[in-house]
């Protein structure tokens, strides 16, 4: 029926050859209180370029692990997990840099609306060998409530001496001044909101081609949520 519990899971494998470029753009959003679990596996070889853009809404756990097996390759992700009330969305994420001269790059958006939960564990390894790689993840939370909850944890492990690598995260809520500064502007109090969250993510999003379908999207969540 249309409000029973379901549970859908999903596993994505993808492997690309020397010197191919690929992007990717994942939309998840439960319905109907359903579950969503998925994987998401990357295996890069020389010289290749996984560019991914992530949006999981609502009751969503993902998986992602990506291994940059070989010289030159490139990993970069970005992602939006918006909770709405009473669910949680969480991402485990971890990036293997296991030859030289690899680069990954994680930036991730996080909004936790009334009882809601967000939660981004992203782990970047450095094999031994694997020098002159660079490595990077950072993230920002937005608490739409007082009863909103967000987590993040980033991690670092590092088996060589000759690398970049960096992590960082913050957790906040909406500015108040800006807030108020809009509305001394003439905008009101929910467009003032909508054009904050939107600058929220649109730093991670704007280069991407399907970013009018992902604002799209992020306009229901706001419609729905906050």
């Amino acid at each position: 029926g249309g409000n029973s519990n379901l549970w859908f899971n999903s596993v994505t494998e993808i492997y690309l050859e020397s010197g191919a470029d690929f992007v990717h753009t994942r939309l998840q959003k439960d319905k109907n209180n359903t579950l969503r679990t998925s994987s998401l596996n990357l295996n890069l070889s020389k010289d290749t370029n996984y560019s991914g853009f992530i949006f999981n809404e609502g009751l969503v756990r993902e998986d992602i692990r990506s291994n940059l097996k070989e010289k030159g390759s490139k990993c970069v992700i970005n992602g939006v997990l918006a909770s709405r009330p009473d669910t949680s969305s969480d991402v485990f994420c971890k990036i293997t840099h296991a030859n030289s001269k690899t680069y990954s790059n994680q930036n991730w958006r996080l909004l936790s609306a009334e009882k809601g939960k967000v939660a981004i564990q992203g782990k970047i390894r450095v094999e031994k060998g694997a020098s002159q790689s660079e490595g990077h993840f950072y993230s920002k939370s937005l608490l739409l409530s007082d009863k909103a909850l967000a987590f993040s944890k980033p991690e670092l492990e590092i088996l060589e001496d000759d690398v970049i690598c960096s992590h960082g995260s913050s957790i906040g809520e909406l500015d108040k001044k800006a807030l108020f500064y809009l509305q001394s502007r003439g905008i009101t109090y929910e467009l003032a909101i909508k054009m904050l969250l939107h600058a929220f993510i649109e730093s991670i999003c704007r280069n991407n081609n399907n970013k009018n379908l992902i604002l799209s999207l992020f306009d229901n969540y706001l419609k729905e949520s906050v």
